[in-house]
């Protein structure tokens, strides 16, 4: 099976999108479940470029006017509060983020190394304050995506070519959103390479334990002898797992109405990177 091999035949250059991009849609569901509070006072009127709306259809990681019983099954597990959550249409489920950013990747064929980049991108953003919100993550994947691609790829793809990809969304979308996700990363676009192979390793440490635990829930109870039960990952766990990086040099471009996530809970930092704030050539407008 494809758990059985974890990261088996990948290598730091040459990583396998499909697990990497589960792993980040499970921290960035944990991500904006644990930022509901501040996504409560977080006004769609700011920074409204990252409000892009594209209509694409639910299985393509687009709005989901129903989560299927087995998804809300499989995902909320024992967890009553992120199934509240879920229901009300508060979180997204991992599927659709999971649907979103596979879409994009597959559509855009960049390179696998583009999605940890803009994972960095999106955690540079975050501890520079901004909120991961309902209206906001797709875009900032996406603007993270653009100039990731840009950054690493050789042939990398024009800002306007993904409008063919995400009908709804106009090349004026696409150049406001990267514009604006270029400046809350304080025009600092370039990753060193220790930074990008602390998070690919990281992801793959979090894979192989998304993958234990599939192992250990399959195993019979011990009490009733029937087989355990198997989820890819608990709420708690993702929080537990979530990666922090923290870089005084970078200004906050993105400012919160309430006070800095001072008391964050689940915040439980795997390790401390330090990110470069330098300008990248091949990233600029």
């Amino acid at each position: 099976s494809t758990t059985s091999s974890v990261f088996a035949e990948q290598s730091i250059s040459n990583p396998d999108y499909q697990k990497t991009l589960y792993c980040i849609s499970c921290i960035l569901q944990a991500e904006l479940f644990d930022d509901l509070a501040e996504a409560a006072h977080y006004p769609p009127s700011l920074n409204p470029e990252l409000n892009i709306v594209t209509a694409l259809p639910p299985h393509l990681g687009g709005l989901q006017p129903r989560i299927p019983d087995d998804v809300l099954a499989r995902e909320t597990a024992d967890d009553m509060e992120l199934r509240v959550q879920l229901l009300a249409g508060n979180v997204p489920t991992v599927d659709t983020i999971l649907r979103f950013i596979s879409w994009l990747h597959q559509s855009a064929k960049y390179s696998a190394q583009c999605n940890i980049i803009a994972f960095i991108y999106i955690k540079r953003m975050m501890d520079s304050k901004c909120v991961l919100t309902m209206n906001n993550w797709r875009g900032m994947w996406l603007g993270a995506i653009i100039l990731a691609q840009k950054v690493w790829d050789d042939a990398s793809l024009r800002t306007s070519s993904f409008a063919s990809i995400l009908p709804g969304v106009t090349k004026h979308d696409l150049k406001a959103l990267e514009v604006k996700i270029f400046k809350l990363l304080n025009y600092g676009t370039s990753v060193k390479p220790s930074i990008y192979a602390r998070f690919y390793f990281e992801l793959r440490e979090i894979f192989k334990t998304i993958t234990g635990e599939l192992v250990q829930n399959s195993n019979p109870d011990n009490r009733t002898g029937k087989p355990g039960r198997r989820r890819p990952l608990t709420m708690k766990n993702a929080q537990l797992l979530k990666t922090s990086s923290e870089d005084p040099r970078i200004t906050p471009q993105c400012s919160k109405q309430t006070s800095p996530r001072s008391g964050r809970t689940g915040d439980h930092s795997s390790y401390h990177s330090n990110f470069t704030t330098g300008t990248q050539s091949r990233a600029s407008m």
